[in-house]
């Protein structure tokens, strides 16, 4: 039976008339920065930035940091952490709700070994659930579902509270758990549909459930937004099916969906006025302006649009290429001899740099655009001006026709960029 899929926009667009609807959980995101505590584990090099991916890459290395989080989750912080008061990020505390069984997603380039030696760790300390790894070690997709359901009557039976799951990207679809109320995304970044699928397996009704409580780990200060690209996407439907500005959009979805911080070991809601300016502020805007699931999905074509610029030599400078309204952007380099697919990890991060870096420059575009915080202003401007065209591409090194195809797939985000734009104007 094909499984129920949520489109969060729709949740504020419409009223839960069926009867369906109106068991459906309400939704809680609660954005918790651990960051603050990480100093205190020696999981990570002082001189490097702390990531999941970095720690599940050995656990076992690592382990001081993931012994340190889920004690600290479960109000067991211990030594050094229990002295900083690490106990403010228990779950029981912040979401004020039972915490039955929960569903941990760790990044998605985890590897089983790694995830399987987690799994043990997390058994030794998580004494009042059973933890299971959903992994090809253990299940498979087909199974998954059901075996877990298998596994909470299991675990209530033992008298747990139920299981603690530990997956990466298993058991994301096809898979509706009605007595998993909170979910941890412990993972840096990713694909943004990923995400969503990932946040829904909290939000099967049933279980006896009223709220499907949403958990971002971060480790960085200010780096986290898995949620804030989240209501910004709904927002952008909300104001385009319902003929409003962004702010009010975004008014109108953050009722349904409002975003909690940790606050002395409390969950506190943002005022919808501390969370306009949080998301409507230029590095704000900015930040979430990166189509994190287009980079994913898009990679070798984004790197073919804005690829081998500044340092490396822009490949996009040749004479041949033509700038003139209307022409088609294709590269006569890659036209003789065309670029492999398979890129290189440099390649890819070199990719999102750039592609960070534009949007960073991007509150500037509306100077293209006859100060009109437009994008379609933007792109009919440089369509119908080809001198506009040039100095445009020499002040962002972007070819006008590779950014239109770069919105277009949404490797930048327009709500976001234009955003950007008008506080630009509201601020010079």
């Amino acid at each position: 039976m094909k499984k129920t899929t949520f489109d969060f926009a729709a949740l504020e667009a419409t009223p839960r008339a069926t009867q369906f609807e109106q068991q459906l959980p309400d939704i809680k995101f609660y954005q918790l920065d651990w960051g603050r505590y990480v100093p205190v584990v020696e999981s990570f090099d002082p001189d490097e930035v702390p990531s999941f991916s970095k720690a599940m890459e050995d656990v076992l290395r690592a382990q001081g940091f993931w012994r340190g989080l889920t004690e600290s989750l479960v109000g067991k912080a211990q030594g050094e952490l229990a002295r900083l008061a690490a106990d403010q990020c228990a779950l029981s505390g912040f979401i004020n709700d039972d915490v039955d069984s929960v569903m941990m997603f760790v990044p998605g380039s985890a590897k089983k070994t790694e995830m399987d030696k987690l799994g043990v760790l997390l058994a030794g300390i998580l004494t009042d659930w059973d933890v299971k790894v959903v992994n090809g070690n253990h299940t498979s997709n087909a199974k998954a579902e059901q075996e877990v359901k298998q596994w909470i009557e299991i675990a209530r039976d033992q008298g747990k509270r139920g299981v603690w799951l530990v997956s990466s990207s298993m058991a994301t679809r096809s898979f509706s758990v009605p007595d998993i109320n909170v979910v941890l995304l412990a993972y840096d970044a990713g694909s943004q549909a990923a995400t969503v699928q990932k946040i829904s397996r909290a939000l099967t009704p049933g279980g006896g459930k009223s709220v499907g409580h949403i958990v971002s780990l971060s480790l960085v200060p200010g780096r986290d937004d898995k949620t804030d690209s989240i209501v910004l996407e709904a927002a952008e439907k909300v104001a385009e099916s319902q003929n409003v500005d962004l702010e009010e959009a975004l008014r109108r979805v953050y009722r349904t969906m409002p975003i909690f911080t940790i606050e002395d070991g409390y969950g506190v809601q943002l005022a919808v006025s501390d969370y306009l300016d949080k998301v409507l502020n230029l590095r704000g805007c900015k930040r979430v302006a990166v189509g994190r699931e287009a980079l994913v999905l898009h990679t070798e074509d984004i790197y073919d649009l804005i690829s081998k610029v500044g340092k490396t030599g822009n490949r996009l400078a040749n004479p041949e290429v033509d700038l003139t309204p209307g022409a088609k952007f294709k590269d006569p380099a890659k036209r003789a001899t065309p670029e492999p697919r398979d890129l290189t990890a440099a390649q890819v991060n070199d990719v999102r740099k750039r592609l960070e870096a534009l949007a960073e420059q991007s509150e500037y575009f509306v100077y293209f655009a006859n100060l009109v915080p437009s994008v379609q202003e933007l792109l009919t401007n440089l369509d119908s001006d080809s001198e506009l065209s040039l100095n445009f591409f020499e002040e962002f090194q972007v070819a006008p026709e590779a950014l239109r195809e770069l919105f277009k797939m949404k490797a930048l985000n327009r709500v976001a960029v234009e955003a950007a734009m008008s506080l630009h104007l509201t601020n010079r």
